[in-house]
């Protein structure tokens, strides 16, 4: 091919690349998004970033949240960021009775109007039901049950087993379990240029979970006298809300014995249970 030919196409490119640039045509946005615990690790609240990279403004942005709603759920937004909105899932599956498949669901989202590059948006999700509120209180406290459950159980390992905990790092074991525990489980960004996830567990407390798991099925046979308590703890019972009306999510946090107080008279449907009129951490 010609070298003049040549030249003349790769000029013609790179004109139509800066016409297209220099009129606006190549800007879009380009979102990420974060949620995170807050500082007093209430699993009643959590608080979400979402930032546009881009070189255009984004509109009608949706966060989806799985699994659970809870009741009287809002968010909180400094009004400078727009008309911030909770919007309902057409269709909220029952995770009494569809536990999978209800985590891979959407229960709803928080629409965010618009999103101008370079300027954060912040919001928090919070449920103001005084149940909800009680039930995130007896988490808080069940977790300091299970911290030192843990912490007893490694020591003892270690002391039989030098070094097989070194890469154990109990703090950031303790953030997955209260991240899990949370009412909000952050799903997908929804925007004009596609579907992001939202970052929520880090890599790390993934890998320390699964370190955790690894070590726990191994050494537990040997030192399950440490977790054989005749104490039982009371399960925490949050009100949702589900496409079939109200109903209420029993949590049971790992390495615990719980139990549920309920007469059979009380079981309107399957699944249903009672709120606890006292928690452990109200005895």
């Amino acid at each position: 091919m010609n070298i003049y030919i040549v030249l003349g196409i790769v000029l013609g490119a790179i004109a139509t690349a800066l016409l297209t640039y220099g009129t606006g045509q190549g800007k879009k946005p380009s979102l990420s998004a974060k949620c995170y615990l807050l500082e007093d690790k209430d699993p009643c609240s959590i608080g979400c970033t979402i930032e546009n990279d881009g070189r255009a403004e984004a509109k009608d942005v949706y966060l989806s949240f799985n699994k659970l709603l809870p009741l009287e759920t809002s968010v909180i937004a400094k009004p400078e960021f727009g008309e911030i909105r909770l919007v309902e899932a057409n269709r909220i599956i029952n995770p009494i009775l569809y536990p999978k498949s209800s985590e891979m669901h959407k229960a709803f989202s928080v629409h965010i109007p618009r999103i101008v590059p370079n300027h954060p948006v912040a919001f928090t999700v919070k449920t103001t039901n005084a149940d909800n509120i009680r039930a995130g209180k007896q988490i808080l406290y069940l977790e300091k049950e299970i911290t030192k459950k843990l912490k007893d159980l490694y020591s003892a390992v270690e002391k039989k087993y030098p070094d097989v905990t070194n890469d154990l790092n109990q703090e950031i074991l303790a953030e997955h379990r209260m991240k899990r525990y949370s009412f909000f489980a952050p799903a997908k960004v929804f925007y004009e240029e596609g579907t992001r996830d939202i970052f929520f567990l880090t890599e790390k407390e993934k890998s320390m979970a699964a370190l955790h798991s690894d070590l726990f099925r191994t050494y537990i046979k040997e030192f399950v006298t440490m977790f054989r308590d005749t104490s039982a703890f009371i399960a925490p019972a949050i009100r949702i809300k589900t496409s079939l009306g109200e109903a209420i999510y029993r949590y049971a946090p790992p390495h615990l014995i719980t139990s549920m107080e309920a007469e059979i008279s009380s079981l309107i449907k399957e699944g249903d249970f009672p709120v606890p009129g006292k928690y452990d951490f109200e005895k």
